[in-house]
């Protein structure tokens, strides 16, 4: 079982956060990356659901790869 990373283009930092854009599957990303999709939607004016990461989401054997 390895360690879930963020699923952003060239990050490897531990994921923070689980988000969905509308019409997407689900993702993660870590705390930096979180704040860049929330710019990138704000400016976009998308809606982008975020919520933080409970230690249930990283014992879930769906996510870990």
């Amino acid at each position: 079982m390895s360690e879930p990373k963020c699923d952003q283009p060239n990050c490897d930092q531990p994921p923070m956060f689980r988000y969905t854009w509308p019409g997407q599957a689900e993702a993660w990303c870590c705390f930096m990356c979180a704040a860049q999709l929330q710019s990138v939607a704000q400016a976009a004016r998308f809606p982008l659901q975020m919520i933080q990461l409970t230690i249930d989401d990283y014992t879930s054997e769906e996510k870990l790869r």
